[in-house]
């Protein structure tokens, strides 16, 4: 399995690492452009969630952000060093009784979503189709007549 993480300190300011730490994401796992908002929107709520809410912006407090290739996408958790939430009131209520849309953008691209750590961390799955990591150049062992061969093969 693949595993990516990334720590920013609570400050706001840091969501553009996180939108950093996305693209990396999107390269190493060649994940097609089409899929950018659809992975990203999910990451840079939760993220602002954590700054804001649960580290009450104190730049002291860290937001924790991993991302794993699972078989049939990403696996994604963001994590805060706050004391958590009434998460079951959140996943229950209405639609039109949320304050923010933030929680509403997340639960309408993600599968799975739960919460640990008395709600200090949101895990989720998205079904977005990844490709193991590449290099520019791929050595290829192939076997031919008991032979070992190796074969350079650039990448496009």
């Amino acid at each position: 399995m693949f595993y990516s993480q990334i720590a920013i300190d609570s400050n706001i300011d840091n969501l553009s690492e996180v939108e950093k730490f996305i693209d990396e994401i999107m390269d190493k796992y060649n994940i097609d452009k089409q899929y950018y908002g659809i992975f990203s929107v999910p990451l840079i709520e939760s993220a602002k969630n954590a700054i804001v809410h649960g580290n009450k912006n104190d730049i002291h407090k860290k937001v924790t952000i991993c991302v794993q290739v699972k078989n049939k996408g990403l696996q994604c958790s963001v994590s805060d060093q706050g004391n958590g939430f009434d998460f079951e009131s959140l996943m229950n209520k209405p639609i039109e009784q949320h304050s923010t849309n933030g929680f509403l953008k997340i639960k309408s691209l993600c599968e799975n979503i739960s919460f640990d750590n008395n709600g200090a961390t949101i895990s989720y799955m998205q079904n977005i189709p990844v490709v193991q990591q590449r290099n520019s150049r791929i050595k290829l062992l192939q076997r031919e007549n008991n032979t070992i061969v190796k074969t350079k093969i650039l990448q496009k």
